[in-house]
């Protein structure tokens, strides 16, 4: 049996009854199992040894493997097995369906077009109504398909109203008024009765002045009345009449036709009226002459004259 060893540093009791002072702690050791072979300190170790086996050399060997070697070989399984698993996680999330793109997608299916189709059905031209203003002759022409086996020949017609060969007639002249004023410089006062024509102011009227006692004598001559082209005119009258009775008067263009005109009331003399008449210019310069032999017509204050159309 072997004696009791401290606890702390394995130092041998000297004696079996040798009370446990201070910081050694002696234990009975009865068959040395106090402290396994792997984990007693080393002075315990050797001296249990050369009690058991007379000397140090007589320790018996260790045999392997020993803990040192599982533990080495634990934590390789375990790294090795981390390893593995990440592995197989990345392969797995790698495998994932992952969306198409623009070159993943499947080619279109390409249809080759017919070669031939039904040949269209004959297009019948329609009548066009008479053409008014510049008419053009425009013959309608049916459209042949380009992949038909067969195209029908365009046919085309003359419009109607127009014959072939026959000239274009000319476009209308556009519209245009001119207002002439009878107080104008360029126009004539003839002067046959008294008191003769007058220009006198006028607040109502087109340039603020009128010509009064036109008639009996007295004449007033509008001049410079243009026409692009020869043919009807429209003549609108700006005259007052004071009178409680219409007054009249004739028109004259070029010393030619003469055309009668009634001057309704208006109201006072100083209130404009108007009254229109259609008459024949020439192409170029016309002049257009009031007078009224017989009597007083009304005061004129000017005209506006509108050709074309």
């Amino acid at each position: 049996m072997a004696g009791p060893y401290c606890e702390h540093c394995g130092q041998a009791d000297v004696g079996v009854n040798e009370p446990r002072v201070g910081r050694h702690r002696y234990d009975e050791d009865p068959a040395g199992s106090a402290w396994p072979d792997q984990t007693a300190p080393t002075q315990v170790r050797s001296r249990r040894d050369e009690q058991a086996f007379g000397d140090r050399t007589a320790r018996p060997a260790r045999r392997w493997p020993d803990d040192r070697f599982f533990r080495g070989m634990m934590i390789f399984l375990v790294c090795a097995g981390c390893i593995s698993a990440i592995l197989i996680v990345y392969l797995t999330l790698g495998t994932r369906v992952r969306p198409q793109s623009a070159l993943d997608a499947p080619a279109a299916e390409v249809v080759p077009e017919a070669m031939w189709s039904d040949p269209p059905a004959p297009v019948t031209p329609s009548a066009r109504p008479a053409v008014t203003g510049t008419p053009t002759a425009s013959p309608s022409r049916a459209t042949a398909t380009d992949n038909s086996p067969s195209a029908h020949p365009a046919s085309s017609s003359p419009s109607p109203g127009l014959t072939p060969g026959s000239p274009t007639p000319p476009s209308p002249a556009p519209l245009v008024t001119v207002h002439y004023d009878a107080e104008s410089p360029q126009n004539r006062l003839t002067t046959g009765a008294s008191p003769s024509a007058q220009i006198v102011s006028c607040t109502l009227c087109a340039g603020g002045r009128k010509i009064r006692y036109v008639g009996g004598g007295n004449t007033v001559s509008f001049t410079g009345i243009t026409a692009a082209q020869a043919g009807p005119a429209t003549v609108r009258i700006m005259f007052l009449n004071g009178d409680a009775a219409p007054r009249s008067a004739g028109l004259t263009v070029n010393d030619g036709a003469t055309h009668a005109v009634t001057f309704a009331p208006t109201g006072g003399w100083q209130t404009p009226g108007a009254v229109t008449v259609v008459v024949e210019l020439q192409a170029g310069q016309n002049v257009l002459t009031f007078a009224n032999p017989s009597g007083w017509t009304a005061d004129l204050d000017g005209i506006d004259v509108t050709t074309g159309g």
